[in-house]
């Protein structure tokens, strides 16, 4: 049996064109490494069940995380 683990070149060149034409996979680097941060300190997980208060405990924790970023600059 005969495997191919790559894709064929034609098939890499039309998704770099459909990614820069859509503009996928483009963050503000600042973004990544932020929520990086906040799912270090508090965790990935949410303890709410509904949409609300999965919204206010994110919110909570983003506050919580400038508040720390605030006080480690003074």
């Amino acid at each position: 049996m005969l495997y191919v683990t790559s894709t064929p070149k034609n098939a890499k060149k039309s998704y770099r064109k459909w990614a820069r034409k859509h503009k996928y996979g483009l963050r503000w680097p600042a973004t990544e490494g932020v929520f990086s941060a906040i799912k270090r300190i508090f965790g990935e997980t949410l303890k709410a069940t509904s949409e609300m208060g999965m919204i206010k405990e994110a919110s909570a924790k983003i506050w919580a995380y400038q508040k720390i970023k605030h006080y480690a600059k003074a």
